[in-house]
């Protein structure tokens, strides 16, 4: 795998997610680092790309219309270097990242995590609705009248996209949605 580029997108993966941090060159990359980090977690840092990638590799994230060239989103992550405002939600690796090259503070994750939260809360509620449910065997049919039904269909909402997913799915969406609004008028 080449080198990248000072001011590349970097992206490894994890289990569950992908982390993000910003190429300086040298082998150094800047990004907030995780939990293990100790009691730097949750702070923006340079470490080695050994470091960042933790053995897992890495691929290159292209921007195909930057706002901001190399040097200077490099020279914007610098700005930011030692801050802990790290929020999995609010401002995570992904939003550090994208705030230093395309100048916009949002996350992809993050992103597809609400629509695929709000996905399946509106197919529980819609599969709730329903009059019958002959489709999952051994169920009443009727989910209105049979509250085992609901939680039946529920888990198995559940067992497909993980409970967090289903019960954070409205006020997550919510929650981030405003955050975006405020973010946008703020900017």
């Amino acid at each position: 795998m080449p080198l990248p580029q000072p001011g590349d997108h970097l992206v490894s993966p994890r289990t569950g997610y992908q982390h993000h941090g910003l190429y300086l060159g040298d082998h150094q990359v800047i990004h907030y680092q995780g939990g293990s980090a100790g009691i730097d977690s949750g702070q923006i840092a340079i470490t080695t790309l050994a470091e960042f990638s933790q053995g897992r590799g890495y691929r290159i994230q292209h921007h195909s219309a930057r706002a901001f060239n190399r040097e200077e989103s490099i020279d914007r992550a610098y700005s930011r270097l030692g801050e802990a405002h790290y929020s999995t939600l609010f401002n995570n690796c992904e939003h550090f990242v994208l705030w230093c090259i395309e100048g916009f503070h949002y996350s992809k994750q993050i992103n597809q995590l609400i629509a695929t939260g709000c996905i399946a809360h509106q197919a529980l509620r819609t599969v709730a609705r329903q009059p019958t449910l002959a489709a999952l065997p051994g169920m009443a049919t009727s989910s209105a009248l049979n509250p085992s039904a609901t939680t039946a269909v529920t888990a198995a909402v559940c067992a497909l996209l993980g409970s967090s997913a289903t019960s954070l799915a409205a006020p997550l969406a919510a929650t981030y949605g405003l955050y975006r609004a405020w973010r946008w008028f703020r900017n």
